[in-house]
């Protein structure tokens, strides 16, 4: 089918950063797809795919500066995915979907300051992937996905000084990684509440205790990815998601070890 193939054209070109090329061609999979969707309505993959092209090219249309096109695809996107997953409840792929859109509709309403509409996208966005896994526990991107929602979902608590939500999306990204490279996304996550907590509006004790809690376990998760066998020294040493612990002084210390112990090896 051509819409597969420029699918496919178009992700080539958003992965290389050939942003306007890339939009030109999911505009035409769109186009498509919709001429599709309208010939055959009782056909799922059909609408799936449309879905799918319309969070596609309202992404890169968010890369190119065009928040208003991008919203309404965004918003196309969730609506058919949205109403694919009600009908067809044991399809994971829908509720993935509808929770990418979801996710960057609410980065969009927090760059235009709107806080209440994307805790609302992001809470929408995390029930669907709650339900994702519990059908598809093993899929690794699935629970990095519900990890980065909850991480964007628990800076917005923090800004409202909710104490009790931020634990709890805290508890949610502990309870997630089973790789190295997930514990290590998971302390990243954490680092980045913790960085929302400080400038939050806590009263001061509840924020001072919270904020160490959260380094202990950002650090924690580090150590924990470390001793899986996570060795990107470089990342760990730039990657500015670490920032809020960077300072702590058994941070510099356990990645010395690790550089100690990768150049033992060579």
């Amino acid at each position: 089918m051509r819409a597969s193939y420029r699918s496919s054209i178009a992700f080539l070109l958003r992965a290389t950063g050939r942003f306007p090329e890339a939009e030109s061609a999911y505009e035409k999979v769109v186009a498509e797809l919709e001429a599709l969707r309208r010939e055959f309505p009782d056909l799922p993959q059909f609408r799936a795919g449309l879905a799918s092209a319309c969070n596609q090219r309202g992404a890169v249309l968010d890369l190119l500066k065009r928040p208003q096109e991008s919203e309404s695809l965004l918003e196309t996107a969730v609506d058919l995915a949205e109403g694919l997953a009600t009908e067809f409840s044991g399809v994971p792929a829908y509720r993935v979907t509808s929770a990418q859109a979801l996710a960057s509709l609410a980065q969009q309403s927090l760059d235009r300051g709107e806080t209440d509409a994307a805790r609302r996208f992001h809470e929408r966005a995390i029930r669907h992937m709650e339900s994702v896994l519990e059908s598809d526990s093993e899929s690794s991107s699935h629970r990095f996905l519900l990890s980065r929602v909850t991480s964007a979902l628990a800076q917005l608590q923090a800004r409202e000084g909710d104490i009790r939500a931020i634990e709890a999306s805290a508890r949610r990204i502990e309870g997630l990684p089973r790789s190295s490279t997930e514990h290590y996304n998971a302390a990243c996550f954490l680092s980045l509440i913790l960085g929302a907590v400080r400038t939050g509006k806590l009263p001061e004790a509840e924020r001072d205790g919270l904020a160490r809690s959260l380094a202990d376990r950002a650090m924690a998760q580090l150590t924990r990815a470390i001793g899986m066998g996570y060795r990107n020294i470089g990342l760990m040493r730039k990657d500015p998601d670490l920032d809020m612990i960077r300072s702590r002084g058994d941070f510099q210390p356990l990645l010395d070890r690790v550089e100690a112990e990768i150049t033992k090896g060579k």
